[in-house]
């Protein structure tokens, strides 16, 4: 029986070192985990032996024995190890006082008799053990680790744990005056049982509620700094934005409107609808309202947010109260649902863009024809392939052009430049890429080729470009050198149509100029 002791005793401290690794921060290998639980588990007949003779002195040792080793283990301060060293302590206290006051009930022995009887002593002592094993695996399976940690990170907690810790083990020390009493008393046996499990219950009553409380500072914090931060992006998006609309979509209502950071108060509680819509019907620019009033009516943010999306946005060219001149303007569209009215509500944050387009077109343009430049003529035709296996590609290059430099200026030659590019924009159309890709070679993209006859375009084009420059007595007529590739379904892509153009163009060049022809495999 002695040896089944020694075993449990020994595979309780294992899990009592293992489970004090997740609340306190280990200095040395767990390996003396091993070495100290033997130590233990010997140390422990004592607990078995030395109680008949002096309750205090056995529990005494005992106590000494863990706080020295958890010491000895851990990096934590000297106030936090004894506290946990204190916790085995009381288990043993608690259960030992249960299972003591068990065994008499069912026996009608008294508590005298049994710490007496070896045999009956040491199956209480396997059944504490076994108890305090029991916790302990309940502990570490659904208990997480950050629940153990959050307890000694605030010395105050630690302090307040202690406190009741040293209470429970005085009111049961001064209580084992009733294992000197020789003949059975059944209150006192219940008493004994029931200040045991009161003391367990208390100390977990404390344990979780010192966690509890430390989770609640912890979460207060975080609403504080959650208010504070959201109070700091509010007035950076207000000072930022241009409007900002604050919808309840389920109402159809306007719960806020800032403009230019200030709140329009007279706006507040109208219906939503009406305002928007008016507004859109006198400040958007006609080709972008029937755009605009699809993605923010009150019917459109309810659908978009049925169908999950949370965040759109949509661009338009609107004019303020205070100018008519049209310019760029995003609006971003965030949607949620409130959880306290369970309505749909929007947040609407217009903002104007037009130095982000300015910008844009700049890096898209050539300053000089007004045309797309090269890297945005190749981009342009390259997103349309990826989608669609159809248009035709115009390479033009202008005849003559080096002569119009050389002999009547560079001056002329840019007079060249913009004329040619203004008459391509009037020969095709707005939805058409025209682009300057060199200094006097074009490129036009077409992208619906069904409506189109060909050779009637390229004949147009050969007619307009087609002109005679003068200065003085020096005359130079420039014409164009064309040569037009269909995209097929083996193109692989740009390059290869541009490939196919350049070739036919160079035919047409050297076929003497002022011609096109049409690349054909």
């Amino acid at each position: 029986m002695l040896i089944i002791f020694l075993i449990i005793f020994f595979i309780k401290d294992i899990i009592y070192f293992n489970l004090m690794t997740k609340i306190l921060v280990l200095k040395v290998n767990p390996k003396y985990y091993y070495l100290l639980s033997v130590i233990n588990a010997i140390c422990g007949l004592n607990w078995i032996f030395l109680v008949s003779k002096s309750i205090l002195l056995t529990y005494s040792i005992m106590t000494l024995l863990y706080v020295i080793e958890i010491c000895m283990l851990y990096k934590n301060t000297n106030l936090t190890k004894i506290t946990m060293a204190l916790t085995m302590i009381i288990h043993i206290m608690c259960f030992s006082a249960m299972t003591i006051s068990v065994m008499g009930l069912k026996f009608k022995y008294s508590m005298n008799y049994i710490i007496n009887d070896i045999e009956l002593l040491t199956y209480s002592r396997i059944l504490t053990l076994l108890l305090c094993i029991g916790i302990m695996l309940l502990l570490l399976k659904f208990i997480p680790s950050i629940c153990f940690t959050k307890l000694v990170q605030n010395i105050n907690k630690v302090k307040i744990f202690l406190t009741l810790e040293l209470a429970a083990i005085l009111a049961m020390v001064t209580s084992s005056a009733v294992y000197s009493i020789t003949f059975f008393l059944e209150e006192q046996v219940w008493q004994q049982f029931i200040q045991g499990t009161a003391w367990f219950i208390i100390e977990y009553i404390g344990f979780f509620m010192l966690i509890g409380f430390e989770f609640l500072e912890e979460k207060k914090l975080e609403i504080e700094n959650k208010m504070s931060l959201d109070a700091i992006y509010k007035n950076t998006v207000i000072e930022v934005s241009d409007i900002i609309i604050h919808v309840d979509c389920t109402e159809d209502k306007i719960l806020n409107y800032i403009l230019n950071g200030k709140t329009i108060f007279n706006l507040i509680n109208m219906p939503y609808n009406k305002v928007i819509l008016n507004r859109i019907d006198e400040t958007v620019y006609e080709s972008d309202k029937k755009k605009c009033i699809q993605m923010v009516q009150t019917s459109s943010l309810l659908k978009a947010f049925d169908e999950g999306k949370t965040n759109y946005s949509v661009e338009f060219k609107y004019h303020s109260d205070k100018t008519i001149d049209f310019k760029w303007f995003n609006a971003n569209i965030i949607l949620k649902k409130n959880d306290l009215s369970n309505k749909i509500v929007a947040l609407i944050v217009i903002n104007n863009i037009q130095n982000i387009k300015d910008l844009l077109h700049q890096t898209q343009i050539d300053n000089f024809s007004g045309l797309y430049n090269k890297s945005t003529t190749e981009k342009l035709i390259n997103k349309h392939l990826q989608t669609k296996r159809d248009g035709i590609l115009f390479l033009i290059d202008i005849d003559n052009f080096k002569q119009v430099n050389d002999k009547l200026g560079h001056n002329i030659g840019d007079i060249v430049i913009k004329e040619v590019s203004k008459t391509l924009t009037k020969i095709f159309k707005t939805a058409d890429i025209i682009g300057r890709i060199g200094g006097d070679e074009f490129m036009v993209f077409i992208k619906n080729k069904n409506e189109l006859d060909i050779i009637a375009k390229a004949q147009e084009t050969c007619y307009c470009i087609k002109k005679t420059y003068a200065k003085g007595n020096l005359k130079v007529t420039i014409s164009a050198s064309i040569g037009v590739a269909k995209v097929i379904d083996e193109s692989k892509g740009f390059n290869e149509l541009y490939v196919m153009a350049d070739k036919a163009m160079y035919h047409s060049k050297n076929s003497g100029k002022d011609k096109f022809t049409i690349f054909s495999t």
